[in-house]
């Protein structure tokens, strides 16, 4: 299932959803079907902490999950919704730096032998489509990558290799901005 945060003109709040198609075309995204509305209806307990509650309680959540984006209730076009970062307020952002040897040679420095880590701010954190501030005064070689972002869903710890796609709860893209200077 693909999960989204998005937003509509008529309602603004940012709301957890799933993406369905019409039919069944596999890839064409018609709909968003709204979580948090087919929630609050079904009896059940509501969603509450948008895309991390829903992440926190997967369990429970996956087969109401599946009864909201087969009901044909509680759809929204894609085209009329706005779509915002899954996760606007995560626990942490952990980056992993120099992962690719094409970067590193451009910039002239050798592979590392261990994983460089470095953390990022919610903060930093936008939507599709959204603006990305920059004061030209300031900052005059602007980078840009184009990362895959990892959301744990399932917290663990001396995990092993086979048990680790068990924590994953999703993959997103993310578009690394750096101030060189």
């Amino acid at each position: 299932m693909r999960y989204v945060t998005f937003s509509t003109t008529t309602n603004p709040t940012h709301r957890v959803g799933v993406l369905v198609p019409l039919g069944n075309a596999p890839g064409a995204h018609t709909h968003v079907v709204d979580l948090s509305a087919a929630f609050e209806a079904d009896g059940g307990a509501p969603l509450t902490g948008g895309m991390r509650g829903l992440l926190a309680s997967l369990d429970t959540a996956l087969p109401r999950t599946r009864t909201a984006a087969s009901s044909g209730q509680y759809r929204t076009e894609f085209s009329a919704a706005t779509l915002h970062a899954p996760i606007s307020d995560p626990e942490k952002i952990i980056c992993v730096g120099m992962n690719y040897f094409d970067h590193c040679a451009e910039i002239g420095v050798a592979v590392p032998k261990e994983p460089v880590l470095f953390t990022k701010f919610a903060s930093s954190i936008t939507g599709p489509g959204c603006p990305i501030p920059l004061d030209e005064e300031l900052v005059k070689e602007l980078d840009f990558e184009v990362e895959l972002c990892i959301v744990i869903g399932k917290k663990g710890r001396h995990i092993r290799p086979e048990e680790a796609l068990d924590h994953i709860a999703g993959w997103t893209v993310a578009h690394d901005v750096s101030a060189r200077d």
